[in-house]
């Protein structure tokens, strides 16, 4: 910065513009000493255990709350001090950041003055551009809050994750089913799906690879009832036609139902590379899933 001789006289612009930044300052220093320090003496571990008191009697919301009272602490913590050292450094040079604070100010208000003719249209026009700036202003830190929010939100789910590694909103079953894919088949497969559940969530994670579903007409606009209540129309493999099966030419058939009704149980071991995954994953050598997943390579005809 500019250095500024303290000992010339200041001028009335000067004094106001000092008398404001202090007013600013003032606050700012207290409040990021105040919440840093109380921040960094708090361990993070009780400030979660006030969090998990103030949360519903409800699990999935302690645990919520416990992991956004976790980054609203790093978050503190980070920031506060960023903030105490940008207003330390403004008090050390006081008289430099008063006058930079003031040429600011000045700037934005000439370069939104209209016309100095002193008309009612020039004066109009001056203060609808400095409305529309500090909307514009407005508007940003509302969006920059709103997002700020949205990310305290997401972070017991996220946290430093991507959504294709967290897959969120849907099921337990459908995760495992697209993770066991994504290792089962190469990027650019085509793959032949047949199931009573609604895969465009399973189209997206496993992109680039293409998934080809034909929709039962009875189903295709309604929503399954929680924990099966209501079964679906859905199409078997021998209910689709040889020629729309060689159209697609799937590298891949997928066979997926979740519906009791629509599979034997005796069926449920059918895909042993399935099973194996299932067990690795959720680390239970006699696990075995209460619904049927198939995949197998399709032949040149797009057969099993």
């Amino acid at each position: 910065m500019f250095k500024v001789d303290r000992s010339a006289r200041l001028t009335g612009d000067e004094l106001r513009s000092q008398f404001w930044l202090r007013c600013l300052l003032v606050p700012l220093t207290l409040t990021t000493a105040l919440i840093g320090g109380l921040i960094w003496f708090l361990p993070v571990d009780v400030v979660q255990d006030w969090a998990y008191q103030l949360a519903p009697p409800d699990d999935t919301r302690r645990l919520e709350a416990i992991s956004h009272a976790e980054f609203l602490c790093w978050l503190l913590r980070v920031v506060m001090p960023l903030l105490l050292l940008a207003a330390c450094r403004s008090w050390y040079d006081f008289a430099n950041t008063a006058r930079w604070w003031s040429d600011a100010v000045v700037g934005m208000l000439s370069v939104t003055r209209g016309m100095a003719d002193g008309t009612r249209s020039s004066r109009w026009r001056t203060v609808l551009v400095r409305v529309v700036l500090a909307a514009w202003c407005g508007l940003a830190v509302v969006h920059f809050a709103d997002s700020l929010r949205q990310r305290v939100r997401d972070w017991p789910y996220y946290r430093f994750r991507s959504g294709d590694r967290v897959l969120p909103n849907i099921s337990d079953s459908n995760v495992d089913v697209i993770r066991y894919v994504q290792q089962a088949t190469p990027t650019n497969s085509r793959i032949l799906v047949v199931s009573d559940q609604k895969l465009f969530f399973l189209s997206y994670y496993l992109l680039p690879r293409r998934l080809y579903h034909k929709m039962h007409p009875d189903s295709e606009h309604v929503i399954p009832k929680e924990n099966l209540q209501r079964r679906l129309a859905t199409y078997r493999l021998e209910d689709l036609d040889a020629a729309f099966v060689q159209r697609i030419a799937p590298d891949y058939i997928l066979e997926y139902f979740e519906h009791p009704d629509e599979f034997d149980r005796s069926e449920l071991q059918d895909d042993p590379a399935w099973i194996a995954f299932q067990r690795r994953m959720h680390g239970n050598p006699s696990r075995v899933p209460n619904f049927l997943v198939r995949l197998r390579r399709a032949t040149a005809g797009g057969q099993p």
